[in-house]
């Protein structure tokens, strides 16, 4: 028996972690997953301390339990027979950690996050958790919850600096063919080139593409060079392309001046659309194990 794909949305209280559940369902529903809706509570965990003791038990219970109520009360707002649903409600000081002992348990093939950025944060960090992006030991869909368009766009934005080599790339084309199979969307695969101007001839720019889609089983029409630095094209031929999806890798944390990371918070800046980030050490996926290959979203 093939195994279920499994989705988790963390649960975030509020208009944005609505929208969180509204692309969360839609993803469950397209791809056939089951959906584990997860809520950890780190703002109430300090009420339930007092001067430099241990978390008081009986204040940690009934924190947990409002959140639980919380989940039940979500879960039969509702209306998806179709969708298999779990629930689970922790409270502790990290999300990081609690995602990570999460993770740890349970197998999961998405995770599903709320993206919260403001327009006064130019550097792309708003409110974004870069650590547990980096961190998270599952792909990580960041949304806004924008609806997609009749046929989605998606794009795989792959190996942008050429750091993590051809495993890094066979999970960001693994994932958006598995997605965009599952979603009835439109892929194209984006190869951001930032060598030096003599590196573009033509010719050698045609022989890099061709070799990349060999390599990797694409198809060379659906191929995008970007010439120049990543962190300027890609975002602007993101945005004037208007992708439903990118999938791109995931940001080394390592300060605000860390390249990848600065390719992964202006894209994030500026699209409207979905950013699902992946790391070479995903491994294989089982999103498009129960998709409908070619089904176009209503």
């Amino acid at each position: 028996m093939k195994s279920v794909p499994s989705i988790l949305l963390l649960v975030e209280r509020g208009d944005q972690g609505h929208q969180a559940l509204s692309k969360a369902l839609l993803l469950a529903r397209h791809l056939y997953a089951r959906l584990d809706l997860f809520l950890c509570d780190t703002e109430r965990y300090s009420f339930g301390r007092s001067s430099g003791e241990e978390p008081a038990e009986a204040a940690l219970h009934a924190r947990v339990a409002d959140a639980r109520e919380y989940l039940q009360a979500l879960r039969k707002s509702i209306n998806a027979p179709e969708i298999e649903f779990s629930c689970d409600a922790v409270c502790h000081v990290s999300l990081r950690t609690a995602l990570a002992d999460k993770l740890g348990r349970s197998r999961v093939d998405l995770v599903v996050k709320a993206a919260h950025t403001t327009q006064a944060s130019r550097d792309g960090h708003g409110s974004i958790d870069w650590p547990l992006v980096a961190s998270c030991a599952a792909p990580l869909l960041l949304t806004r919850g924008r609806p997609w368009h009749p046929v989605p766009r998606f794009a795989a934005a792959v190996d942008l600096q050429d750091r993590q080599g051809r495993a890094l790339s066979q999970a960001i084309t693994a994932l958006g063919e598995s997605l965009s199979d599952g979603c009835g969307a439109e892929l194209e695969t984006l190869f951001a080139n930032s060598r030096p101007e003599a590196d573009f001839e033509a010719e050698r720019q045609a022989a890099t593409l061709n070799a990349l889609a060999q390599a990797h089983g694409l198809d060379a029409r659906r191929l995008q060079c970007l010439n120049g630095e990543p962190t300027e094209v890609l975002p602007r031929f993101v945005a004037d392309r208007d992708y439903d999806l990118v999938v791109m890798g995931k940001p080394r944390y390592g300060g605000p001046s860390e390249p990848s990371r600065g390719v992964a918070a202006r894209l994030v800046m500026v699209t409207a659309g979905d950013v699902l980030f992946a790391h070479a050490g995903d491994g294989p996926t089982r999103l498009q194990v129960r998709g409908r290959p070619g089904s176009h979203l209503p």
